[in-house]
């Protein structure tokens, strides 16, 4: 299999149905049939309250790098497993670009009845509830100001050209 050339970005608000499928926008549907038969994987993000969407083939070069690493039985690493495998969830678009979030996965992101957002995080989606999207923006904001502010990743982030 030859390496995935996805690359996701863009903030894009979803409304669900009665239920719970929204659809994937348009511009992303050809990219994600294209690579993995539009099959995705849905769990909880390790670090933030919002669910990580891995399509298929990103899926399985991390489980792959999990399964690489020499210190798979040590506790922290099996508690990522844990925590990764445990609440993930595969789905596949269907003929309309729709896909269905699961309760326990919804109530993880505090995810309501008919609104969140999605963002491209490169290789994969986070799909966020507004307010909690809002409060990590605001965070996001301030701590790319600090790092602009300190004049070792000044220089760094110089090199970015933003």
């Amino acid at each position: 299999m030859s390496a995935p050339t996805l690359f996701l970005f863009g903030t894009h608000e979803l409304c669900f149905d009665d239920k719970s499928r929204t659809v994937m926008p348009a511009n992303f549907r050809r990219l994600l049939a294209e690579e993995g038969g539009g099959q995705l994987v849905l769990t909880q993000s390790l670090f933030d309250p919002c669910l990580w969407i891995y399509p298929y083939p990103m899926w399985e070069q991390l489980l792959s790098a999990l399964n690489a690493q020499t210190q798979l039985s040590s506790p922290a690493m099996q508690s990522l497993q844990r925590l990764l495998l445990s609440s993930a969830s595969a789905v596949k678009l269907d003929a309309q670009g729709r896909f269905a979030v699961n309760a326990a996965l919804r109530a993880y992101a505090g995810i309501g009845e008919k609104k969140a957002f999605l963002v491209g995080m490169q290789h994969k989606f986070e799909l966020w509830a507004p307010a909690a999207l809002q409060q990590r923006q605001e965070q996001d904001r301030a701590r790319v100001q600090e790092a602009f502010a300190s004049a070792h990743l000044s220089a760094a982030l110089a090199d970015l050209r933003i």
